[in-house]
């Protein structure tokens, strides 16, 4: 009798302008994205994940060729709430980083893609307007560091 172990691989295709919200619980940071929520449970993985998006920028100014992909909104958000497929948890130092790209040629959309991978967590963007907008939330949530967890020197 062979044993099979999976790991489950929380996945989110993104295309064009879309819509995100980064909100401060008491003791946590909610990046919420189109069919997702993200919760950064301490500074380390807020931090980390800013600075896997920046290193993929230079990969992303190499990847996109300046197509865009048409915005969309998301159902619901206009009422002011979201539907969420999934939600992940993220503490500590992330591992199992990786980021690549295909070019306009070899991408689903035509606009080429990226995919950011931490862990079991992968984001893919189908173009520059999704990756641009993944990169600013995660800025943002970097932003909310000192509030949610201030120094305590």
């Amino acid at each position: 009798m062979k044993t099979r172990h999976h790991h489950p691989i929380v996945s989110l295709r993104l295309m064009g302008a879309h819509e995100t919200r980064v909100l401060t619980e008491a003791d946590a940071i909610h990046v919420m994205i189109p069919g997702l929520l993200v919760v950064l449970r301490d500074r380390i993985a807020a931090w980390q994940m800013a600075t896997i998006w920046r290193r993929a920028t230079a990969q992303a100014n190499a990847v996109f060729n300046g197509h865009l992909a048409a915005p969309y909104k998301v159902p619901g958000w206009d009422k002011g709430t979201m539907l969420v497929h999934s939600a992940v948890s993220l503490t500590g130092m992330l591992s199992g980083i990786q980021i690549y790209g295909r070019t306009p040629k070899h991408s689903p959309s035509g606009c080429g893609e990226l995919k950011v991978q931490i862990g079991a967590l992968r984001i893919i963007c189908d173009d520059r307007a999704a990756f641009d907008r993944q990169a600013t939330t995660w800025e943002q949530a970097a932003a909310l560091v000192p509030q949610v967890w201030p120094d305590k020197r």
